[in-house]
């Protein structure tokens, strides 16, 4: 009948050889026995000192079971290994799919180094994302800190649109940023605009409104030195006087004396008819005759008679002391008196005495 498992030999006293068990010791112990001669049981081959990492079973012959590895199959494999079931190898718990995207390393339990993100940790964190050194998240790159200003989306790769700027893009560029459109264009990152201001407006974002006395493109342009009041403001954008003209001037800024025959403020008044000149023309300002005062006016604006005495160019012909009255009056355009002559003098100015003939008696 032989004899029983784990001896040999004519008288079965023999033990089994190292490394073999069983009837007639014909079995060999497993590779996956634990130790360097992988010994086993000489009669049912149960691994001596237990199963290799990896190894399960009294004869350590099965591999771990799908998701566990190592010695005595106590450990689990990484749920960051790729694929639905995280396999991994069943000794050393190597994964073997490789790593879920945001891990490296056999074991696929190490995150991607600061700065790097996704499959094999072979992408890099935009240069965008806030923050010192642009940290983002290990696996799908959406930056920590949000975007730097002007930009936006999760990795921070997009620029803000038109119109945006700043942080989370939530900034509206200056509706005074000059350009073609109906978009105002300015730089995503700060809002400067990128073709300048509007007139009327200055500075980098152009929401500032020209200074007091300043008007136009880059505000530039000085308004007119007529416009009324003491600082000379007029509008920001187009320069039009603000509280009107000074006296003299007309139009909208003001840089238009008043037309010939006209002056003061609002060119309303109109040069006296007692100007000299065609057209009776005057200091657009004050109204001063340019030419002087037709005889018989006097004073700046060629408006008053000459006083009672007086009369002519400038007034400055006396009445002929032989004008009829007690004030020797005459017309102070031409001299003639008002009240004729004195006894003996006659024409018109009463200059002219009366020649008197006597005939003389026949003897």
């Amino acid at each position: 009948m032989g004899c029983d498992p784990g001896y040999k030999g004519s008288l079965c006293t023999k033990v089994c050889g190292t490394g073999y068990f069983g009837a007639q010791c014909a079995n060999l112990c497993s590779e996956h026995c634990a130790g360097l001669d992988n010994t086993c049981s000489n009669v049912n081959g149960t691994c001596n000192k237990g199963c290799d990492p990896g190894y399960k079973g009294l004869l350590c012959t099965q591999e771990c079971d799908i998701g566990l590895f190592g010695e005595g199959c106590a450990k689990r494999c990484s749920v960051h290994c790729a694929g639905s079931d995280n396999t991994c190898n069943n000794v050393n718990g190597t994964c073997n799919m490789g790593c879920d995207p945001g891990y490296k390393g056999s074991l696929c339990i190490q995150k991607c180094q600061s700065g790097f993100y996704g499959l094999d940790c072979n992408k890099t964190c935009s240069e965008t994302c806030g923050g010192l050194n642009s940290p983002c998240n290990h696996v799908n790159g959406a930056c920590d800190l949000g975007c730097d200003p002007g930009y936006h989306g999760a990795l921070c790769k997009q620029e803000c649109h038109d119109g945006f700027f700043g942080n989370n893009c939530s900034n509206i560029c200056s509706i005074h940023c000059a350009g073609p459109g109906k978009i105002m264009s300015c730089n995503h990152i700060n809002g400067t605009c990128h073709h300048g201001c509007n007139p009327g407006y200055y500075g980098a974002l152009c929401v500032q409104m020209c200074d007091i006395g300043y008007h136009g493109d880059m505000c530039k342009k000085a308004c007119s030195e007529h416009c009324a009041g003491e600082d000379n403001s007029c509008h920001h954008i187009n320069g039009s006087c603000d509280l009107g003209c000074d006296a003299g001037y007309q139009s909208a800024l003001c840089t238009k004396e008043c037309d010939t025959g006209f002056y003061g403020v609002d060119c309303a008044m109109v040069c006296s008819d007692h100007c000299i000149g065609q057209n009776n023309s005057c200091h657009h300002v004050n109204g001063t005759c340019d030419l002087g005062s037709i005889p018989g006016y006097q004073d700046a604006l060629c408006q008053e008679d000459c006083d009672g005495s007086f009369y002519g160019d400038s007034c400055v012909e006396l009445c002929s002391q032989h004008c009829a009255g007690e004030n020797n009056s005459c017309n102070h355009v031409n001299g003639t008196c008002d009240l004729g002559c004195d006894p003996g003098y006659q024409d018109d100015l009463c200059t002219v005495g009366f020649t008197v003939w006597v005939e003389s008696e026949e003897l």
